[in-house]
């Protein structure tokens, strides 16, 4: 993890009987400018315009935390991000690396659908929190800067190895969603990724199990960073 986590309480100063609301404060470990911390609420804020629309072909309702920027005035003006505190169990089901860590579809899905949604310009992963609601996630994005949605944006690779390993659920079919190997096709006509993409699309379709999460070779998918766009 890059920041420190922190439970406070959100009280209202001028009401004593105010028992206060449950938060999260994040800060990260080492210091950094407040675009940063701005940067980070909007990728959540993003992620979370997509859901509506996802929502309405699913049967469970996924939303992502409220979250905002606070300046800490005796902290020599530092900043953080707040936002509620999630109680039950934590499950983080994806990364930007093509890690499937949990059996749970839905968040899949979602991933899938963010980059149909969004007419392949970017994808959301990072999926995790408790339950159906959702936090810390990032955005894929294909654009050539790659710091345009945070330090967690790896661009072209990331997307690539979302579909190396995704399997599509009857959720991506309910959105009606090209399959994952169609969108892979596409990518290798956009991106020119490695030429392992096709082998490793293989081997995902060979053993899957819920018991065990795919993991891919830490060289797959090393294609250029400045990916050529149509």
């Amino acid at each position: 993890s890059f920041r420190f986590c922190h439970r406070m309480d959100l009280r209202d100063p001028h009401n004593p009987e105010d028992e206060g609301e449950a938060m999260v404060l994040k800060v990260f470990k080492e210091p950094k400018p407040a675009e940063t911390y701005f940067s980070e609420a909007m990728v959540q804020i993003l992620s979370n315009t997509y859901t509506a629309a996802f929502n309405e072909c699913s049967k469970r309702t996924v939303n992502f935390l409220p979250v905002y920027v606070l300046k800490l005035h005796e902290r020599n003006d530092s900043y953080a991000t707040v936002e509620p505190f999630l109680s039950g169990k934590y499950v983080k089901h994806n990364d930007n690396d093509g890690h499937v860590d949990s059996c749970d579809a839905v968040p899949q899905a979602f991933s899938h659908f963010t980059w149909a949604a969004s007419k392949r310009k970017l994808l959301i992963v990072d999926i995790q929190g408790c339950g159906d609601m959702y936090t810390d996630p990032s955005v894929q994005s294909v654009q050539d800067d790659q710091h345009a949605f945070g330090d967690g944006n790896c661009g072209w690779k990331a997307i690539a190895k979302f579909f190396v390993t995704h399997k599509c659920s009857a959720i991506c079919r309910a959105h009606g969603l090209p399959a994952a190997e169609k969108e892979l096709e596409a990518l290798k006509k956009r991106c020119q990724p490695c030429s392992d993409l096709r082998r490793l699309r293989r081997r995902s379709e060979v053993g899957r199990s819920c018991a065990l999460p795919t993991r891919l070779p830490p060289a797959a998918c090393n294609f250029p960073r400045a990916a050529s766009r149509t």
